[in-house]
């Protein structure tokens, strides 16, 4: 699922280090919260080991992949903005779906690489 990047500035939205189960992961909020995803290095794991940026890391990446945006409540459809599918008959079903619920704008995209 990918949301409209609005939704990160909504009150209540909390950012996460690493995976939020972690006992060393780091919350925040804001501005502050959003940054310390991209720190060097992030402890992460349930013993604190250390996670550095490789050179090859895009620079738009958290540092640690399971880095994660808790948002407070359920998300309003209106900020879906695109599904992504395994294959051909789920991007078929995905958008009837959508069709269903009144989502005129969605994009159902076929890529495995989220599934990966």
């Amino acid at each position: 699922m990918s949301f409209d990047v609005e939704i990160l500035d909504h009150d209540g939205v909390c950012f996460t280090t690493t995976n939020n189960i972690y006992p060393p992961c780091r919350r925040g909020n804001g501005l502050a919260g959003f940054e310390a995803m991209f720190d060097e290095p992030i402890e992460w794991g349930y013993h604190g080991s250390e996670k550095w940026r490789p050179a090859e890391h895009p620079e738009s990446w958290t540092t640690d992949r399971a880095a994660e945006v808790l948002y407070p409540t359920r998300i309003s459809l209106e900020y879906l903005r695109r599904l992504y599918v395994p294959g051909k008959q789920h991007r078929r079903m995905v958008s009837a779906w959508a069709e269903a619920y009144g989502v005129d704008d969605l994009q159902v995209e076929i890529d495995l690489e989220p599934f990966s």
